[in-house]
């Protein structure tokens, strides 16, 4: 079973989970990544393509096991 040992594995499997959920996710920009207690939590701002030349950019927050399931995650508004 795949275990995240650190912050880098965490941000690996975030940017897949992103990939398959947001396919049109562009430069993803983590600001903070912590370990609380069971959970990794990571905040940042991501690109999404909206258009042929048009992208939006949002803020996230998500919620992630020690075995890489999200568990909940939160895309706002404007970065």
């Amino acid at each position: 079973m795949f275990k995240i040992e650190d912050y880098s594995d965490a941000e690996l499997e975030f940017k897949r989970w992103l990939e398959d959920k947001f396919p049109r996710a562009k430069n993803v920009n983590f600001k903070k990544v912590w370990k609380d207690k069971e959970l990794w939590i990571l905040e940042g701002d991501v690109t999404i393509s909206t258009g042929l030349f048009k992208y939006e950019s949002k803020k996230f927050k998500v919620q992630m096991t020690l075995s890489g399931e999200i568990v909940n995650y939160e895309i706002f508004e404007e970065a």
